[in-house]
């Protein structure tokens, strides 16, 4: 199984695919990048988790554009 395998596997992709990862706990690590937008309207990330995660934040950055990266671990 490559979640057992030691080194990285990173994944850009759209809400849906990680909606799935979040709920079959296929990640270690997450990325939230935070866009200084209002949208009235979305998907949400953790739809479909069936459990809680205990996550902590590990990192976070600032862009220059206003988005907020928050990184977390399990």
């Amino acid at each position: 199984m490559l979640k057992n395998r030691e080194g990285i596997i990173s994944v850009e992709s759209g809400v849906r695919t990680w909606q799935l990862f979040i709920q079959h706990d296929l990640f270690d690590d997450l990325w939230l990048f935070i866009h200084p937008v209002i949208v009235s309207q979305g998907e949400r990330l953790f739809a479909l988790a069936n459990k809680r995660f205990t996550m902590n934040l590990t990192s976070s950055k600032t862009y220059s554009n206003g988005v907020l990266g928050l990184y977390y671990s399990k």
